[in-house]
């Protein structure tokens, strides 16, 4: 038997009878770097060292990235980031819409021609989702935005579709949905209220007003107006905002919703809520 040869299975070693080692112990053992790199590459199921290095590469590669020596403060290392930093970031982001539906979440090719539908865009709008829950429609300006915004309240497959601005300091982990947007209309509102400076003081009554519809801006429709509202839903919301105008008389704005969300303190959760115990 030659210096190289490698024992396999029970063979006889010539001496002392039989003895059982394991094919790759045994090349390691007798140096042969040649014949141990091919047991390893059997062993691995045909997959060599060069194989599994290439599978942690990168799929394909895209901006390239170099070292910035990390912030060092008492011991504790971070990575300080300004605003310059993050500016490219949100500008690419600037109009984008945060979407969350209540219930089963619908797929992305689902919530596109539902989006579609809903106004005649400048440009389509991009869609992503994110693994917590949420969509993100990315719009190219802001007036394609605000058309989804007032053509509301959305729903799909009877479950409401609740939309948010996004704002820079959005967390997807983090974010619980407690204001959301709501169309309010202000039924008889008298026409010499109908001011962008008038409805926004109205408006800041319920919460952080937005945008008047277009009718409102162009007074086409008197009945009532339409304002979008950023309003707290975790608190009841009010049938009335209370008005003075400038003769001092104060009045009561009544206030109409097309839709009231339901939200649950116990699961801090839109669309239901937990039966408490009596």
């Amino acid at each position: 038997m030659g210096p190289n040869t490698i024992l396999i299975g029970n063979q006889s070693s010539g001496e002392g009878g039989d003895k059982t080692e394991r094919p790759l112990k045994m090349a390691a053992r007798k140096g042969n770097t040649q014949q141990r790199l091919q047991l390893e590459h059997k062993e691995n199921g045909g997959r060599t060292w060069a194989n599994m290095v290439e599978e942690n590469k990168l799929a394909t590669k895209g901006m390239e990235l170099r070292f910035v020596p990390p912030t060092i403060i008492n011991g504790e290392k971070f990575a300080e980031l300004t605003h310059e930093d993050v500016k490219t970031e949100n500008e690419k982001w600037k109009f984008a819409l945060i979407g969350y539906m209540v219930g089963d979440t619908p797929t992305i090719a689902a919530m596109e021609r539902y989006v579609a539908v809903q106004g005649n865009f400048e440009t389509k709008p991009k869609i992503y989702y994110h693994n917590a829950g949420y969509f993100v429609i990315n719009f190219s300006c802001e007036e394609d935005k605000s058309q989804l915004l007032c053509v509301g309240p959305h729903m799909m497959n009877n479950r409401p579709i609740i939309l948010k601005p996004r704002t820079s300091d959005f967390n997807f982990d983090e974010e619980e949905l407690k204001t959301i947007l709501i169309l309010v209309k202000l039924p008889n509102l008298p026409l010499s209220c109908w001011s962008p400076i008038a409805l926004s003081k109205i408006g800041s009554g319920l919460g952080l007003p937005l945008y008047a519809d277009d009718c409102t801006t162009n007074s086409t429709r008197i009945s009532y107006a339409t304002i979008l509202v950023e309003i707290d839903v975790t608190r009841e919301l009010s049938n009335i905002v209370k008005v003075k105008d400038p003769q001092g008389r104060m009045f009561e704005q009544a206030l109409w919703y097309d839709w009231k969300p339901i939200y649950c303190p116990k699961c801090l959760q839109i669309g239901h809520k937990c039966q408490t115990e009596k």
